[in-house]
Order: C-alpha cells, then sequence, then structure tokens
C-alpha cells in the first residue's frame, strides 16, 4: 500500500532533488490515495483477499473474535463474517 512512496522519498533524500519534479510526484501519490478513499470498500476487498491468500500459504484459516453475551472492556464488534469484522 505504501509503495507509491518509495520513488518520492529517495527522490527527496538524494542531493540532486528538483523541487517541481517532488511537488509534481506528491499531487500524483495524493491523487491516488483520495482515490482509494473514494473507493474504499472495493480496495479493502482486494488487500482483505490477498491477506487470505498469504494466509492460506502458511495454513491458517480467517476468523473473528468470539462475542460476548457481556463486555466489560470492549464492544462486540457486529459483524457476519470475518471481512465485515
Amino acid at each position: 500500500m505504501l509503495s507509491h512512496l518509495e520513488g518520492i522519498t529517495v527522490k527527496l533524500q538524494s542531493k540532486a532533488i528538483d523541487i517541481l519534479d517532488a511537488n509534481e510526484m506528491i499531487v500524483d501519490i495524493k491523487s491516488l490515495y483520495k482515490e482509494y478513499r473514494r473507493n474504499i470498500t472495493d480496495e479493502y476487498h482486494i488487500i482483505y483477499q490477498h491477506a487470505i491468500r498469504m494466509a492460506e500459504a502458511v495454513d491458517i484459516q480467517p476468523s473473528q473474535l468470539r462475542v460476548a453475551g457481556k463486555q466489560k472492556h470492549r464492544q462486540n464488534t457486529k459483524a457476519d463474517t470475518p471481512e465485515q469484522y
């Protein structure tokens, strides 16, 4: 998710930096993340599916915390599936 920042961070740390190029890169990255926020449900689903594939590689199944009848220190999160949780 943060891989988009790699180019700008390297550029900002170099000695020969063109501030206009850096500013343009920052504007592009900001617009990319704004688009992610607009489509957060779809983006989250893609990330969740990737996490599921990674978990399957090490034989881990997705799960969610059990729901208690009475909670004292935290609220029960209402979710039907681990992805919603």
